[in-house]
């Protein structure tokens, strides 16, 4: 049924973007994205969105990149309000750095749910303009930036589908755990070989700090070392 869904949504979406582009006087509904520009577009429709964000990311660097890169300014955008929900590939939640962010997410108020396969990058935004591969079966390609109501009516249709059939992100325990910010990041440093020194830079404290968010961690953790606490952590898919 997966594959079917995201076949079908391929050769359907192929068509619908050819007609679109070739009817008379649509050149002004749509506008040609990618790399750098790409990237940056994105960031400045995130920014203006009034009410709604919702998309779906393939399995793709691509996807990774732009995921990675435009964080903030979907959490910016949740403070003011604005509904964020996102599709993404289960092979997502098989990486520790996508499925942190993606819990982080999930835990400032962004809706997330998995797929088994995302066929290609969609992104709807308030309703009125959408993000969709000029040839989707390419999706490394460029970007289409549309604004023509009837596509992007039927973009958000699927989008409503691919979200009505894929899967809600299982909680985490650690969530209970309540942990900020900068342990995490305390942790992703400390596990990378840095010295409390180094650390205590890194995050504007003092090493004295340090040494007890440490040591508050382990004892959250249960843990007897730094090492231990560290394989704690990842275990509990946090990092």
């Amino acid at each position: 049924m997966t594959e079917t869904l995201s076949t079908a949504t391929k050769h359907a979406t192929s068509h619908l973007i050819e007609d679109m582009m070739d009817s008379p006087g649509s050149d002004d509904m749509w506008r040609r994205n990618s790399g750098p520009l790409l990237e940056r577009r994105i960031k400045q429709l995130t920014t203006g969105a009034r009410s709604e964000i919702f998309g779906m990311l393939p399995d793709t660097s691509q996807s990774k990149q732009l995921f990675s890169s435009n964080t903030a300014q979907a959490e910016l955008a949740r403070t003011r309000g604005v509904v964020t929900r996102t599709v993404f590939p289960a092979a997502f939640t098989r990486d520790p750095v996508s499925l942190c962010a993606i819990r982080k997410r999930t835990r400032l108020g962004g809706g997330s749910r998995t797929f088994p396969e995302v066929p290609f990058p969609l992104v709807v935004v308030d309703r009125t303009v959408v993000l969709v591969p000029a040839n989707p079966d390419r999706p490394e390609m460029d970007l289409l930036e549309v604004r023509d109501p009837a596509l992007v009516g039927t973009m958000a249709a699927l989008l409503e589908r691919f979200w009505k059939q894929s899967t809600k992100i299982e909680s985490n325990p650690a969530d209970q755990l309540a942990f900020s910010e900068r342990e995490l990041e305390l942790v992703l440093l400390l596990q990378a070989g840095y010295t409390d020194e180094a650390t205590a830079r890194r995050l504007g404290v003092s090493p004295r700090t340090v040494r007890r968010m440490t040591a508050d961690l382990m004892q959250r953790l249960g843990a007897r070392s730094r090492f231990e606490a560290g394989i704690k952590v990842a275990q509990l898919g946090l990092v």
